[in-house]
This record gives C-alpha cells, sequence and structure tokens, in this order.
C-alpha cells in the first residue's frame, strides 16, 4: 500500500519549509463543505462554519514573515496567509509547514482560493490583483485594481467584485476589463456580502443593495453612525455601527425591522446562527441576541475592546481577544468551553476550516487549536 496522503504532505512541506517557496509545486483546493474560502467563511458574511469544531489544544504555531494584512483563508487543506510584510504565505492547514512564499510591491491584503487558482490583492505601492494556478503555483495573470483593503469577491466564475477606498465598486472580467462599476456614497473598507443576485455593502453610514447583473442600486439604508464593517446577511441583513448600534434590515428593501444599542462602537461583523446573532462591540462584550427582535440573551466580557468579528461553529462560538485569548464560548448560553493563551493580543477573527481553528496574533505568529492529538516534533513549528 502507498504512503498515505497526510505523509507525503507533510514530507513535502519539510523538504520545502526552508526554501521560501520559489518554484513550489502543491496541490489545488477541492471542492470541501468545511473549507473557509474566503473572509467571513463565505459570500453572505455570516461566519459560520461547517459543524463542530473541537479546538481542544494547541496543534501547531508558526511564525510569519509579517503581521496579517487580512483575515486568512483556508481550503483543499492550505491556509493562505496575507501579510503586511509583502508576501503571500500558503501553509499546509495540518501541520504548519510552509509550501509557498512570495514576495510582492505591497502588502497582500486578502487571498481567494477557488477550484483551479487562487486570487489575491496587493495595496500600498502597487494596486493588482494576481491570479496563480496550481500546479504549479505559477502566475496566470494580473492586473491593476483600484485601491482596496478589503479582500476580493468572486461573483461567478468569470468576475471578481473589487469594493475600492475610493467608494466605487467594480465587476472586473478575468482580463481585467471592467464590465461595470458604481460610486456609492462613502469610502468601502470592508468586502460586500453576495447573495443570489445581490451585493451588501457597507458604505460611509449607509448600506446599499446593489444588482450583481449592472451594479443598479436595489435599496439604500442610512444609518446615525458610520458603517465600518461588513453585513452579514441571511433572512435579514445584519450591521453594527461605530455609534454602538446593531440593525435587523429586510432584505428585500433595506427597511429597518430592529435595533439594538450596544455598550460601545460595533466594527466587527456578527455571526448569524439559526436563531441568534453574534456581535462583538468595543465596550469589549460579545453581545446574544434573538434574531426575530433584538433581545438581548447573554454577554460576555472579553477584557478589552472586541474588535474582532466572531466565528459560528455548530454549537460553540469562538472569539479572539486582544487580551491574548481563543475562547470557545457556548453558543446557548455563553460559558467558556475551552480557554487557550496566546503570546500576544489576536489580530484575525478565528477561521474554522479542515477540522481546526486558525488565529493569528500581533507578535506574528500563526496558530491552530484542534482535537486533543498529541502534539509531535514534526508540528511543533516555530
Amino acid at each position: 500500500m502507498g504512503l498515505g496522503w497526510g505523509v507525503i504532505l507533510l514530507a513535502l512541506g519539510v523538504l520545502l519549509s526552508g526554501c521560501g517557496g520559489s518554484g513550489v509545486h502543491f496541490a489545488g483546493p477541492v471542492d470541501d463543505a468545511f473549507a473557509w474560502p474566503t473572509v467571513r467563511g463565505a459570500n453572505d458574511n455570516r461566519g459560520v462554519a461547517a459543524g463542530r469544531v473541537e479546538a481542544q489544544r494547541l496543534i501547531w504555531q508558526r511564525k510569519t514573515g509579517g503581521e496579517a494584512a487580512g483575515e486568512p483563508t483556508v481550503r483543499g487543506g492550505y491556509l493562505y496567509f496575507p501579510g503586511y510584510d509583502r508576501r503571500l504565505e500558503v501553509f499546509a492547514a495540518a501541520t504548519g509547514h510552509r509550501v509557498f512564499r512570495r514576495r510582492y510591491d505591497g502588502p497582500v491584503t486578502g487571498a481567494l482560493p477557488r477550484d483551479t487558482a487562487f486570487d489575491f490583492l496587493t495595496d500600498q505601492n502597487e494596486y493588482r490583483l494576481f491570479t496563480y494556478t496550481y500546479p504549479p503555483g505559477e502566475k496566470r495573470t494580473d492586473y491593476r485594481v483600484a485601491r482596496s483593503q478589503a479582500p476580493p469577491r468572486r461573483l461567478d466564475d468569470s468576475l471578481t467584485l473589487i469594493a475600492g477606498l475610493n467608494g466605487t465598486l467594480y465587476c472586473h472580467a478575468d482580463d481585467g476589463e471592467i464590465r461595470w462599476e458604481v460610486k456609492t456614497d462613502g469610502p468601502l473598507l470592508t468586502a460586500p456580502a453576495v447573495v443570489d443576485t445581490t451585493i451588501f455593502a457597507a458604505s460611509g453610514r449607509s448600506v446599499v443593495a446593489l444588482d450583481t447583473r449592472d451594479g443598479e442600486l436595489r435599496w439604500s439604508h442610512q444609518s446615525s453612525g458610520a458603517v465600518t464593517a461588513a453585513p452579514a446577511v441571511d433572512d435579514r441583513v445584519y450591521v453594527g455601527t461605530a455609534d454602538s448600534m446593531i440593525y435587523a434590515l429586510d432584505r428585500s428593501n433595506g427597511g429597518m425591522d430592529w435595533f439594538f444599542v450596544a455598550g460601545g462602537g460595533v466594527f466587527t461583523t456578527p455571526a448569524v446562527g439559526a436563531d441568534r446573532i453574534y456581535v462583538a462591540a468595543n465596550d469589549g462584550l460579545i453581545y446574544a441576541l434573538d434574531k426575530a427582535t433584538g433581545k438581548m440573551i447573554w454577554t460576555y466580557d472579553t477584557g478589552a475592546v472586541a474588535n474582532l468579528s466572531p466565528t459560528l461553529a455548530g454549537d460553540l462560538l469562538y472569539v479572539a481577544t486582544r487580551t491574548g485569548r481563543l475562547v470557545a464560548l457556548g453558543a446557548a448560553d455563553g460559558s467558556v468551553v475551552y480557554d487557550h493563551k496566546l503570546r500576544s493580543a489576536a489580530v484575525t477573527p478565528p477561521v474554522v476550516a479542515e477540522g481546526y481553528v486558525f488565529v493569528a496574533d500581533d507578535n506574528r505568529r500563526l496558530y491552530c487549536f484542534g482535537p486533543n492529538t498529541p502534539i509531535t516534533a514534526e508540528n511543533e513549528s516555530e
């Protein structure tokens, strides 16, 4: 019987971990329901992973080249790490071994793995969208885009959505041609939600709904404060504002169904479950609210400003804190199920995929937590 894929992958990672990834061949992603291929897990921004994931202990940790410039993504057994050091790094999710690393002309603000390629944006000195193939991880194409701090969104197999800091949404074809563009009321700081044929974007003090086919405005909701985090969408549109408000909007027309006043500004995207939403606010609290009414069910105090979005996985809510903790709360009552210490303050929301939970801190460390299996010398990465 031949070697298992896990052994082959591990051996490949050990072989390449010191070479920086130049010319590296690695397998592409597969159609995996347990992936986290885009910011907030899916185009609806709900921050929900498939099934319960047991983050019982540290599996591995890895020093990255720079601090995270965006939320990591995971697909096909690989984690894509966008860095302020102008590098995109790719790690084997199960072992932490680096299999790809290349440097660009600006920080990598987001990576988007898909079926036959992966896309990513660079920022600062050069604003471009790159597409790489796999195998062998060679550049397929790149084209210039508007300056953007948000990761790209795929509208379909051939169209990519770019949210510009200039307040304009751009729909690009794969050759870089702009199919349509729409100016909104303010800067676009976060990745819009895309559900069916509608784009839901936070722009200045507004939440806008646009048609994916031509960018035509369907509705606009004016909020009392700046909307600096992406909306989450299921049967309603859920969004927080800098002046401590959390709104539930009618998905069809933008009308307000209910609102809730938190104890501090809300700069995060809610995690949306079957009957509750979970929101982090600058008063340090995680709020669990009833989806239908906005009534508060429970709170959890993180001990510091809560500016990282929570992630829901089955009946567990994962929270990364500025006090340097990764905490798993019971989604029903807010009780602490797991509490892990990081070396420094967390800078990314928990990413839940492939049966693991990933988080990065401001000391350039990437952590993987998972089931209660022994840590071996091979996965104690430094």
